[in-house]
């Protein structure tokens, strides 16, 4: 893997991380973002590739069915938790 996939990559699980734990600010992830965008056209098309199937993967992730809980529709206001169990 080329230094620009290699540094791509760790921006990508930053981003991540930072978003599930809800601890990026908007102004750091706009920043990391755009140095992701240069990474980007520098990478190979495979590593391009394998960066689009990381994101496929996690979005596949079934955590929620895994641990036999189900997603719940919530409207503004609402206390509930977004899962309950299944």
């Amino acid at each position: 893997m080329s230094d620009a996939g290699i540094c791509y990559e760790r921006l990508e699980v930053r981003i991540l991380r930072g978003r599930a734990l809800g601890i990026l600010p908007e102004e750091t992830e706009d920043v990391i973002l755009e140095e992701m965008d240069a990474l980007w056209r520098l990478m190979t098309s495979e590593e391009r590739a394998a960066a689009n199937a990381r994101v496929q993967e996690a979005r596949r992730t079934m955590a929620p069915a895994d641990m036999k809980l189900k997603d719940v529709s919530l409207s503004d206001g609402d206390s509930r938790l977004p899962r309950e169990a299944a």
